[in-house]
């Protein structure tokens, strides 16, 4: 091979490179804009759980109504921390688990945009 021929041949490997980047940053954008969203509403139940069991205790109901409620609610939220904590293994911070959903979410929209991770890191 000629220089020229490699040097060409590195220019359109540059070039196809810069495209998937574009196309990989695209999606990044979106996946990290849909685990924002996704850990607002987690948060929104949370605060809305808090919501009820208050204003079910002090306005609506007393106490003695809402105590089992609340238990089963604590109940539901420890069992589906602790099944994503044992399906994940890793750190239990909000900004891992930010990270962890954009992954997953970055990952299939790579699959149904046919963008190739494999190719974008081969290039690099």
């Amino acid at each position: 091979m000629r220089v020229t021929d490699i040097e060409r041949l590195i220019e359109e490997r540059r070039s196809e490179l810069i495209k998937l980047n574009q196309k990989k940053e695209l999606l990044d954008k979106k996946a990290d804009f849909r685990s924002r969203a996704l850990l607002i509403l987690g948060s929104s139940i949370f605060i809305g759980q808090f919501a009820f069991i208050m204003s079910g205790t002090f306005m609506f109901y007393s106490w003695d109504v809402m105590e089992p409620i609340s238990y089963v609610t604590m109940l539901g939220n420890f069992t589906v921390t602790m099944l994503f904590y044992a399906k994940y293994r890793n750190e239990m911070q909000l900004t891992t688990l930010r990270e962890m959903i954009a992954q997953k979410f970055a990952r299939g929209l790579y699959r149904r945009k046919g963008l190739d991770i494999e190719r974008v890191e081969k290039l690099k």
